[in-house]
């Protein structure tokens, strides 16, 4: 039986459903700017292209203690009309369809004492779990004019992630700029998202258009009969993925692996790989007129290199990672 597309996402460990024609984008979570006169659950708002986006913390909407948040945090921005919302999720999982029938009621029981069971239609099986299936106009209506009233506020405006060092909170304010100034782009070039990553302690840059997800590197498998830059397979979530080392052929020392803590899963001609590095910093945009000629050819070798791209007042080298993971030797040849 047919169904209707669904985005799972999870939050505080806890799975959730939103439909997919509901979201209007998924974008990194940028510095959010708290609003006193908003419920406790808004953690703040931050400009769109122009358009003022609140955004709900599910665990506060839904009774749990605030949390902190971090740089790969992502912001579901929904849409019903004219009215946008932004959700914070810790990783977008998948993308599910569901049929009326996969959408379970919830149990009667406890309900009434928790008007917030109120803004789930049911829950789902995703996977090996069941997502809180979310309905978009009761969530949209609990920051709205209608439904403020039931929600406790903050009793005045707080600082968005106090916790975070200096470089975390210059990070999410680079976000919150370069996600307004689209705005400005009219009739320019369409800016790229690129993920500011370090390799071997250096900033680098790749574009973010064949990108799946970042995920920590845990449980890495090593493969028999592959050349050096094969580190092994990973299970993510139930699919086995090859972690590659991409810094040999960049000209970067790699007889170090302990610093490779992060993989960036990447699709490529029909393939999932994923991309050892040291760590993800942020999502910065730029414009194809911000892209010029690289000085770090000699470097790093001219082929997989883009250019250079403004990043925190210097330059960075802008990565073809495409291109390098194309090379045959970062394909694993099953039959061996």
């Amino acid at each position: 039986m047919a169904g209707t597309p669904h985005l799972i996402f999870k939050e505080r460990a806890v799975l959730y459903g939103v439909r997919a024609a509901a979201v209007k984008e998924i974008i990194w979570l940028p510095e959010l700017t708290p609003v006193e006169t908003m419920p406790v659950c808004v953690a703040g708002v931050f400009s769109l292209r122009g358009k003022i986006i609140p955004v709900i913390d599910l665990g506060i909407l839904f009774g749990h203690k605030k949390r902190s948040h971090c740089l790969t945090d992502n912001v579901i921005v929904i849409e019903s009309g004219d009215r946008l919302t932004g959700i914070i999720a810790s990783e977008a999982v998948d993308m599910l369809e569901l049929s009326d029938e996969a959408v379970q009621a919830l149990p009667e029981f406890g309900r009434q004492a928790r008007p917030q069971s109120a803004l789930i239609d049911g829950e789902a099986r995703a996977g090996d779990g069941l997502a809180m299936v979310l309905g978009i106009n009761p969530l949209l209506d609990a920051v709205s004019a209608k439904g403020t009233g039931t929600l406790p506020r903050r009793p005045e405006a707080d600082v968005f992630c106090p916790e975070v060092n200096e470089k975390e909170r210059k990070a999410f304010h680079s976000r919150t700029i370069h996600i307004d100034k689209s705005a400005e782009d009219g009739g320019g070039d369409r800016r790229q998202a690129v993920a500011v990553i370090a390799l071997n302690g250096e900033n680098l840059g790749i574009n973010l258009d064949f990108i799946r997800e970042f995920s920590d590197i845990t449980g890495l498998v090593p493969v028999p009969c592959c050349p050096s830059s094969i580190l092994g397979n990973m299970n993510l979530r139930g699919n086995v993925i090859t972690i590659v080392d991409i810094r040999e052929p960049l000209g970067m020392r790699s007889d170090t692996k302990t610093a490779l803590k992060k993989a960036i899963v990447a699709e490529v001609a029909g393939l999932i790989i994923g991309v050892a590095v040291d760590d993800l910093f942020e999502v910065i945009y730029v414009t194809p007129a911000e892209i010029k000629p690289s000085d770090f050819v000699v470097e790093y070798g001219e082929r997989y290199i883009k250019g250079t791209i403004p990043y925190d007042g210097s330059t960075i080298a802008y990565l073809d990672l495409k291109k390098m993971l194309s090379r045959s030797e970062m394909i694993v040849d099953e039959e061996v």
